[in-house]
């Protein structure tokens, strides 16, 4: 047996498993690893942050001639042809293929790149064993791992390619045995068929007793966190000049829009640039959502930008529903109904304030945002369309950030931030050992550091003794009634619906012709942004609710005590 087939549900950590493998054979020092273009830089944080060996490593970058000479090497699967005698130059200690599905066609360019294409004629040796020739040999390793989240054993065929790789002289050294075997293999009319399965309970046996690892996250539920977050950095190619008009105008204009005034001039200029960025990676979005269509069942995607949602909606069809600042009632809730009952329906595209509220898409437990927003609490509202009652995984989030974009570093403080307010709300107060007291020798109570946690009289007496003389227990003064003037549910609808109207909106004056005018686009997104609300700022957004009602569900301004005239509530 030549290696191992990792096939973890996506989200149980099949990267760093793999690097632990580098770091437990001490005669691991030459590694290469072969993934989708995505992939490459999140592979190298990923390696720099595991390996306990120090190895160098090196990223084929695109465009270059040179094949980086370093201890680990990481490149992509479209360009190994271009470096097919590099690759072939090196024996490989562990050489470990990433998101292994990409190879289940045996006659793609890129799967006879990794395996090898042979020759028709065999040669009989010596010793009476036959020798198949090769054209180019496959890549050259000790040790092969292939990472893929996809079951493989409903079409038995696409596993082949790799069983010739991973165990050349069991299941993969004849494939018209193991296509009549677990295939259903049959010669019809147009010639054998090898696309149906058969004896699958066998294969799967042989499969996990030999060399294939498959967990999912049900099985190891209790081990994971409600939510688990990546930010993954995409190569930035043929857009670093647009990226650093981005940062110019970002360092330009960063002290104004420290204040959060959403109509400056400043303010307006940015949003502008950023959205030609968020236009210009549109197809870096699909590409990664084709790629993760081919491992998870149904996906929910946020962005922020109407241009975005129109075009995610254009790539994926009929396959993918959305709701933005335009849907109206009806169809944001056809909208939901098909994502979480329609099994064809595959993707959720929604923008982050429009959808990040108010509904439930419990049918995916993995998130893809495209695009960020400039508050973690509305990318955490959005998450928690997912990690709802109903949802029985783990949630798995994904930003998709451009490399020396401003999004990648949004995006690192945002996963950052929301990590502290999980830990905050989540972690159980475990209680403290005893306080640390500074004890001196002048008996008087001025110089005795008292603790800063809450004491019991009797503690206090017992750690001070007669140091302190407690005051006389007073009795308590009766409660007073205070009457809050609105419900938290009409509080909670309230800002639903200021919520909804900020998302309606990009952040510059009249980009869309959508949510706040320009009187009302500074204090609605303020107020938008609360947690709670004063008697005052209860009153205004009530105020501003009635007057953009005719943007709002019907739902929303019930519950928030607003009945229009001629308007059913």
């Amino acid at each position: 047996m030549k290696g191992v087939f990792l096939a973890d549900e996506m989200g149980l950590g099949k990267t760093p498993m793999s690097i632990g493998v580098s770091n437990a054979i001490p005669l691991i020092h030459n590694v290469l690893i072969v993934c989708p273009a995505s992939l490459k830089l999140n592979w190298k944080k990923e390696w720099l942050r595991w390996d306990t060996k120090n190895l160098s490593i090196g990223v084929v970058q695109p465009g270059k001639k040179s094949f980086p000479i370093t201890d680990v090497v990481i490149i992509n699967y479209d360009v190994l042809k271009k470096y097919r005698g590099e690759i072939r130059e090196r024996q490989w200690n562990l050489a470990i293929f990433d998101e292994a599905h990409f190879l289940k066609e045996s006659k793609t360019g890129r799967t006879r790149e990794v395996i090898g294409i042979k020759r028709s004629r065999r040669v009989e040796k010596a010793d009476g064993t036959i020798e198949e020739k090769y054209a180019f040999p496959p890549i050259p390793a000790e040790r092969y791992m292939f990472l893929s989240g996809t079951p493989i054993v409903n079409r038995p065929k696409e596993l082949f390619p790799i069983l010739q790789m991973i165990d050349p002289d069991g299941l993969g050294s004849n494939f018209m045995k193991y296509a009549l075997r677990y295939c259903a293999a049959f010669k019809g009319r147009f010639g054998w068929d090898f696309s149906g399965a058969s004896n699958l309970d066998e294969l799967q046996e042989i499969l996990r007793s030999k060399f294939m690892v498959r967990r999912l996250k049900k099985d190891v539920l209790k081990e994971l966190p409600p939510k688990q977050r990546q930010v993954l950095v995409l190569e930035a190619s043929g857009l670093e000049e647009l990226l650093e008009k981005e940062k110019q105008t970002y360092d330009k204009y960063a002290e104004s829009l420290k204040d959060g005034d959403f109509e400056t001039p400043a303010f307006c200029e940015m949003s502008r640039v950023r959205k030609d960025v968020a236009v210009a990676k549109i197809p870096f979005i699909v590409e990664h959502i084709q790629e993760a269509l081919e491992e998870l069942d149904k996906i929910c995607v946020f962005v922020h930008h109407h241009e975005v949602v129109d075009a995610l909606c254009a790539a994926f069809g009929n396959s993918c529903v959305h709701i933005d600042g335009r849907s109206k009632n009806e169809d944001r809730d056809a909208a939901v109904t098909r994502f979480q009952e329609d099994p064809s329906c595959k993707i959720f595209v929604g923008t982050i304030r429009a959808a990040g509220v108010g509904i439930t898409l419990t049918a995916s437990s993995n998130v893809i945002f495209g695009e960020l927003d400039w508050v973690p609490g509305n990318v955490s509202q959005a998450e928690d369309r997912c990690h709802r009652i109903g949802q029985t995984d783990s949630v798995f989030v994904r930003h998709l950030v451009l490399e020396g974009s401003l999004d990648e570093r949004m995006a690192q403080i945002i996963v950052e931030k929301q990590e502290v307010i999980d830990k905050a709300l989540d972690t159980p107060k475990v209680p403290s050992g005893a306080p640390e007291f500074k004890v001196v020798d002048v008996r008087t109570i001025s110089e005795i550091t008292l603790p800063t946690v809450e004491m019991t009289r009797e503690q206090i007496k017992e750690v001070y003794g007669d140091l302190v003389d407690l005051p006389p227990l007073l009795p308590k003064p009766e409660p007073i009634e205070v009457k809050r003037q609105f419900t938290d549910e009409q509080e909670q609808a309230v800002l639903t619906g200021l919520r909804m109207l900020a998302g309606m909106c990009d952040g510059a004056q009249e980009l869309d012709g959508m949510g706040f005018n320009k009187r009302d686009t500074h204090l609605g997104k303020i107020l938008a942004q609360k947690q709670s609300l004063s008697l005052k700022m209860f009153q205004v957004g009530q105020k501003m609710l009635r007057l953009y009602h005719g943007q709002l569900p019907d739902s929303v301004l019930k519950s928030a005590g607003i009945v229009m005239e001629g308007k059913k509530c």
